[in-house]
This record gives C-alpha cells, sequence and structure tokens, in this order.
C-alpha cells in the first residue's frame, strides 16, 4: 500500500516524547532563527512545532474496529521506525521506494520479486498496481526497465480518477470471436517475431509479444477477478465500500484480496495527495479517514480467509514529515526518520522495531535504511538480495545495489 507524498509518522506510530517535543517549540518561539537546532530544513518558513495530536503512537488503521478486534489486529502489525531514504524530494525518493536508487530507472521492486519469483498462474498478470500516481516517476515505479518486459505490472487505473471508472482498453474484441481472434494474432505474432530476430536487442519488442499473449489469455479471468459486486454486502461493508469517504481506496483493496486470491503474485495498492505543507489538520484527517478503514479491513478480511500468514502485507510512503510546522499548519518533507509498517507473513507482531530521537526527527535506534527495506522484503519472501540479480551493462544488477542488511529483529 503506497500512500503517495508523505503523511507525518507521529501522526501514526511513533511514540514521541511530548515533554520533549514541546521543550522544542519553546526553542522555536524563543530564538532569533527560524532554523534553531534542525538541520536539513528544505524550506526557510519554518517557525514553531506542530501540536502533537493526542492519539500519536496508536495506529490509526485500527480505529475503526471494534475494540476486540483492534486488539487482535495490533497484534499483527509490525511497526518500523526508523526508516531512511537519501533524498527529500518526491520523485527520487519516490523511484527509490520501488527501484531501489533514486535517479535512472531501474527495474521496479514488484518487478524484481515477479523475476525471481515466477507468475503463479498464466491468465493473470504477475503483477498489478491499482490506481499509480501517474507523476514522481510514472510507470518507472511498476516498469520492468532492463528485465524482460513480461515482469513489469499491468496497471489499472490511474491517481486522476476513480478506481470505478477504470476500464481495461480491448479487454474484449467487439466483432471478432476467440478463433478469429487466435488466428489475427497469431498473424501479429509473426511478424512481431520477424522484427524481433532483426532488433535482438530491441526488449519492447518481447515484451509486446508476451503481453499480447497474456492479454489474450486473460480476456475471460481478469473481467471476474475485477468484478467485486458477486462479494456480499457484508464484505463490501468491511471494505468501506458505498460509503462516500472510503469508497474508493476500499474498492482497491478489495480488488487486491481477490487478485491475491486468483494466483496475481505482487499487488499495489495507491492513495495520493499526502503533500500537506498546508492545511495538514484538515487535509491529513481526510485521507486518513479515506484509507484506514478499508485497511483495516484487508487485514480482517485477509485473516479470516487465512490468507495474512502467507501475505505480506506493506504500508509505506517515500518519506515522512518534519516534526516542526511550515506555514503554521503544514509540515515539511523529512526523510531522515519515518513510519511504514508489514503485517502477515513471517514478521513478528505488535511491537516497533527502531527509534527516532525524542523529537520524532531522525532516526537514532536501528535505523533501516531503504537498501535494508528492500533486503528484508526479500527475504520475507524467500529470496536472497544479493542473488536476485540480472546481468546487463557489464555487471550482475540487484535492487539492492551493493548494499543492503536484512532486518531480522522484525521476524518471528
Amino acid at each position: 500500500m503506497t500512500m503517495a507524498c508523505a503523511r507525518c509518522h507521529d501522526h501514526k506510530y511513533d511514540p514521541v516524547s511530548q515533554r520533549d517535543y514541546y521543550a522544542l517549540a519553546g526553542i522555536f518561539r524563543s530564538t532569533d532563527t527560524k532554523f534553531g537546532t534542525i538541520k536539513l530544513v528544505q524550506n526557510n518558513n519554518v517557525s514553531t512545532l506542530m501540536p502533537l495530536p493526542a492519539t500519536a503512537g496508536q495506529p490509526d488503521a485500527l480505529k475503526p474496529l471494534s475494540p476486540r478486534q483492534r486488539e487482535r489486529l495490533t497484534r499483527q502489525v509490525e511497526q518500523g521506525t526508523a526508516r531512511l531514504a537519501d533524498v527529500p524530494n518526491h520523485p527520487p525518493a519516490f523511484l527509490q521506494m520501488h527501484c531501489g536508487i533514486p535517479t535512472a530507472p531501474r527495474p521496479s521492486m514488484g518487478a524484481w520479486i515477479t523475476y525471481g519469483l515466477g507468475s503463479m498462474n498464466e491468465i493473470l498478470p504477475g503483477f498489478v498496481t491499482l490506481s499509480p500516481n501517474p507523476g514522481n516517476g510514472g510507470s518507472a515505479n511498476y516498469g520492468s526497465s532492463f528485465l524482460p518486459a513480461i515482469y513489469q505490472g499491468t496497471r489499472i487505473g490511474n491517481g486522476r480518477q476513480p478506481i470505478a471508472q477504470a476500464k481495461i482498453s480491448n479487454l474484449a474484441h467487439p466483432q471478432l470471436a476467440r478463433p478469429e481472434q487466435r488466428a489475427q494474432l497469431d498473424f501479429v505474432q509473426q511478424l512481431n517475431r520477424v522484427a524481433q530476430q532483426r532488433q535482438p536487442e530491441n526488449a519492447a519488442i518481447e515484451g509486446l509479444i508476451e503481453s499480447h499473449e497474456l492479454a489474450f489469455r486473460m480476456q475471460d479471468a481478469l473481467s471476474s477477478v475485477l468484478d467485486i459486486e458477486s462479494e456480499s454486502d457484508t464484505v463490501k461493508k468491511l471494505y468501506g465500500i458505498g460509503n462516500t469517504t472510503t469508497d474508493d481506496f476500499g474498492r482497491q483493496c478489495l480488488m487486491a484480496r481477490r487478485m491475491l486470491e486468483a494466483g496475481v503474485r505482487f499487488v499495489e495498492v495507491n492513495h495520493g495527495g499526502w503533500d500537506q505543507h498546508r492545511n495538514l489538520t484538515e487535509d491529513h484527517g481526510k485521507h486518513a479517514a479515506a484509507v484506514d478503514g478499508p485497511i483495516a479491513g484487508l487485514l480482517t478480511d485477509l485473516e479470516g480467509r487465512g490468507l495474512l500468514k502467507d501475505t505480506l502485507v506493506i504500508f509505506a510512503g517515500e518519506f515522512g514529515r518534519t516534526p516542526y510546522a511550515q506555514i503554521d499548519d503544514g509540515r515539511d518533507h523529512n526523510h531522515t526518520g519515518y513510519t511504514t509498517w508489514f503485517a502477515g507473513a513471517g514478521v513478528k507482531p505488535g511491537f516497533s522495531f527502531g527509534e527516532t530521537d525524542e523529537f520524532g526527527y531522525e532516526s537514532v535506534i536501528d535505523p533501516v535504511h531503504i537498501h535494508d527495506w528492500h533486503a528484508t522484503i526479500l527475504h520475507l519472501l524467500g529470496l536472497e538480495h544479493t542473488k536476485l540479480t540480472y546481468r546487463y551493462a557489464g555487471r550482475d544488477m540487484r535492487l539492492t545495489e551493493v548494499k543492503g542488511n536484512v532486518v531480522k529483529g522484525i521476524m518471528t
């Protein structure tokens, strides 16, 4: 689950000391400099600390549940509070979270995982992204780069439209029956293979051939997987479908569960708009209300169906936000300490790993760099990150570059 444009980690999970938090506010209010002791400030209009919410340290995603449900699921959520990225700007940080480096596009994490584990079926994609952010690197965040194109993500919708309006073009032929479609495709594929023989270095042709074949096979299967109307009213209510606030993200989460059941290896759901440099109290509240209930519903549903033990659920964004204010009711970017959480397969439930300083600004105990984060995800899925390589440009490329350590402290 990707929360694009950076939410506040101390509004979610980080147990920040209120005494020290407000002590720092006094420094900002009594000094002539706008920067105080805080370093790496991105903008100059920093004046004070934001009020610390009374619910800091409590997972918002569990608040819509009953106390009994909340207590059970709290034990299933591994809260990692000390993650680090390299750049405090959206496009490079978004690319680094998805592809391992903040510069030139590399294969996305979903592509690497599908390459390493293979697809679980022949009639659906191995990697699907729902409503991805069209900016911040765009298609590179679910692309395959130098990996074979068959491993790239299949996009359904985009961040500019509700997922209920998303369509997959040409999923059904308007005129030809299946035998005629097969004959037509065979002819087109003959031409594609001739082009591939002439341009063996062009990976896009191979991707086109594979995509045509997959598209033909998935005409029947994908429509039924995406059709959530077959779900009971109880399940729809669990995900918040039908509620104006939660309907869109709830549909994404329910589609994700249906895809996982059908054998899609890697599914990403997306929710953007968390970049509150101003009006944070109202807008963060709206975004949290839109996603928290559906996330709780997804965890509950996966657990009830016995899928959570074999499914790794990740909640993340490209970086966090500062503990000090920007334009009064806003916060700036902070890549030096922020929160992601894991639930499900192989993670130790109900605890926090790592700590920021007492102000919630910088990771100081057990910091987890983005390379460590990727190495840990691959390990939990059964892949050794130093051995998951692909020969390109004269060297063995990896998602984790030449770095990364598995964080074993979060594992059962």
